[in-house]
C-alpha cells in the first residue's frame, strides 16, 4: 500500500517534469540520478539552463541533503562553496569525472524551479492509466541553487535547534563527503529527518515581493537567518506571464538577467499558447479515462496461482495515443524531450 502511494505522488513530480520540460523546452538530463531533473541542449540558451523541478501543493517543494552536490559541477563551484581546489576529477563525484552535458560548454546556470500544483487532486485520483491528465499547475518560483543552499541550511538550524554558521558547515562537510566518496549516500540518510527540508514558494515570493508578511512565521525566521549569510538582495527580481493565466518568478543571479529576461522569456511566449490548448484538450478528454477499466487476471501457472490486477483501456487508438500524447504535454505532432 505504501509503494503504491508513493508511486502515485511520484506521478505529480513526473508530470510537472513534463510541463516544464515542454514550457522551457528542455531535455532530461542524461545523468539524472545525480544531476539536475532538466538540461537545455547545446545552443538553447546561454548559459545553458538546469532545472530541478519540485512540486506540490501550495507551491512547497520537498529538498534532500544528497542532492546539495548538483550545485558543484566545475572546480569553480567547488572553490565557491570551499574555499580550496578539488581534488583530481578521478576522485570526485559526477559530472566531475564523467562525461556531462553541463561540462561541455562553460558555466550552467542551475537553478530550483517550485512549481504549484492548482487541481486539489489527492494521490488517489491517479488510479488509471493516463490520470496525470487530471494534474493542473499555476505559478513557478525560481531560484538559484546557492539560494536553495542557504534555505535549506537555514531550515536544518530551526529544526536541530543549532546556529546558522553551525549548520552551513555541518551541510558543506555532508556536501564534500558525497563528493569525494563519490555517493550520495541515499540509504544512509533517507531516515534521517533532517536530511529533508522544504523550499516553500511562500519564501520566494516574500523575497521576490521584498514583503515579509507573504511568508509564514517559520517562513520569516528562514529568510532573516538567510540574509545574514546570503545577499538576497543581490538578485534579480524578474516575471514572466506563463500559460493559463499563471506568472514564472524568478530570483535571477546577476550574471543569469539575460538568460531569463530575453531568451527564457522568448521561450516562454513561444510556448504558452501551445500549453493553453494542451491544458484545454486534457480536460475534454478526461471523459476518456472511465473506459479504462481494472480486472483480474490470473497468472501463469510457472510463478504462482493467485491473480493479479491489469488495465483493458477499451479505448480507440487513436484515443490511446491521444491520452498518452496529452500525458507528456504534447501537441499533435510534436516530440517529447524526455521520456
Amino acid at each position: 500500500m505504501k509503494k503504491g502511494y508513493k508511486h502515485k505522488t511520484g506521478l505529480f513530480g513526473k508530470d510537472a517534469e513534463f510541463y516544464v520540460s515542454q514550457l522551457f523546452m528542455l531535455m532530461r538530463n542524461p545523468n539524472g540520478h545525480r544531476r539536475p531533473d532538466l538540461v537545455s541542449a547545446n545552443g538553447r540558451y546561454s548559459p545553458r539552463l538546469t532545472l530541478e523541478v519540485k512540486s506540490g501543493k501550495g507551491g512547497k517543494g520537498i529538498m534532500v541533503d544528497y542532492q546539495r552536490h548538483y550545485g558543484v559541477t566545475t572546480a569553480q563551484d567547488y572553490i565557491e562553496l570551499f574555499g580550496e581546489k578539488p581534488k583530481p576529477r578521478s576522485s570526485l563525484l559526477p559530472g566531475f569525472e564523467m562525461p556531462s552535458l553541463e561540462l561541455e560548454s562553460g558555466r550552467i546556470a542551475f537553478y530550483y524551479d517550485i512549481i504549484e500544483r492548482v487541481d486539489g487532486l489527492p494521490a488517489s485520483g491517479l488510479d488509471r492509466p493516463y490520470a496525470s491528465i487530471k494534474i493542473q499547475w499555476g505559478n513557478q518560483h525560481l531560484v538559484p541553487h546557492d539560494f536553495a543552499f542557504f534555505s535549506f541550511a537555514a531550515s536544518r538550524a530551526l529544526h536541530k535547534g543549532i546556529s546558522m554558521p553551525d549548520s552551513i558547515k555541518e551541510l558543506k562537510e555532508i556536501v564534500k563527503k558525497d563528493l569525494e566518496e563519490k555517493s550520495s549516500h541515499y540509504s544512509l540518510r533517507k531516515g534521517q529527518p533532517q536530511s529533508w527540508q522544504s523550499l516553500s514558494g511562500n519564501d520566494i515570493r516574500a523575497v521576490f515581493e521584498n514583503n515579509s508578511d507573504l511568508a509564514s512565521k517559520s517562513g520569516r525566521e528562514r529568510i532573516n537567518l538567510m540574509n545574514q549569510h546570503y545577499n538576497l538582495q543581490a538578485l534579480k527580481r524578474i516575471s514572466i506571464p506563463g500559460p493559463n493565466q499563471t506568472t514564472i518568478y524568478v530570483l535571477a543571479k546577476p550574471e543569469d538577467i539575460n538568460l531569463f529576461e530575453i531568451q527564457a522569456r522568448k521561450t516562454i511566449e513561444e510556448r504558452a499558447k501551445p500549453l493553453e490548448k494542451i491544458t484545454e484538450e486534457r480536460a475534454s478528454s478526461m471523459h476518456l479515462l472511465s473506459h479504462i477499466r481494472k480486472y483480474w487476471q490470473d497468472s501463469l501457472p510457472s510463478f504462482n496461482h493467485s491473480p493479479h490486477q491489469s488495465w483493458n483501456l477499451r479505448l480507440s487508438a487513436s484515443n490511446a495515443l491521444k491520452l498518452h500524447r496529452l500525458s507528456q504535454w504534447l501537441s499533435e505532432g510534436e516530440s517529447s524531450f524526455i521520456h
